[in-house]
């Protein structure tokens, strides 16, 4: 059994005053930022910290990644065993606001351009002239980023990194006359992992 206040209808142990340190202090959605690393327009393909602020201060949301292990199935007489298969990680929609100054959209339109060139000519994005039609090469366009988890405070606890990162699909917006509202921009992101670091 458990002893009284402890497991049981008490509501006690969250972020309770008259104590020392931070006990059960709930993470807010809203306390995080998302860093991705933007492919810079040089010849190394290094990233583009520039760009990469503009990403950062322009975002609405992000979800997590989902990180999902298929099963394999083994059969044996009247019954069936499971163990673990391959592992994926689910792509995700960044939503950010498409800031006129800042130039959000052209950010992601040259990085884009660095996966695929739809246009008549020659595309230089991340340093490379990408023919009409052709694609980019994988270490040209997919990049590192990063969910930075803070407190209330401003103080980092967490961090998720996001491995081989790279713009799938992409949405401008949307016009419409009889609405006055900001315009986003939604983005699907391709993600090869994740991890974890605790600070």
């Amino acid at each position: 059994m458990a002893q009284d206040g402890i497991y049981g209808i008490s509501a006690q142990h969250i972020a309770p005053g008259g104590v020392t340190s931070m006990t059960f202090e709930p993470q807010r959605v809203n306390n995080f930022v998302l860093e991705v690393g933007v492919p810079g327009q040089n010849p190394n393909y290094q990233i583009d910290r520039g760009q990469e602020q503009v990403i950062a201060l322009s975002v609405i949301s992000f979800p997590m990644p989902e990180e999902r292990t298929t099963r394999i199935e083994l059969h044996h007489g009247n019954e069936v065993r499971y163990v673990a298969g391959r592992t994926e990680f689910s792509e995700e929609t960044l939503e950010c606001v498409d800031y006129i100054d800042q130039e959000t959209a052209d950010v992601i339109y040259n990085w884009r351009r660095a996966v695929y060139n739809p246009g008549a000519g020659s595309h230089t994005a991340s340093g490379l002239s990408i023919p009409r039609g052709g694609v980019g090469l994988a270490y040209q366009y997919k990049s590192e980023g990063a969910i930075w988890w803070v407190s209330p405070n401003g103080a980092a606890n967490k961090i998720w990194n996001l491995h081989g990162i790279w713009p799938m699909t992409v949405r401008y917006g949307s016009g419409n006359m009889a609405n006055s509202d900001k315009n986003t921009i939604e983005v699907t992101f391709s993600v090869d992992r994740i991890t974890n670091e605790s600070l």
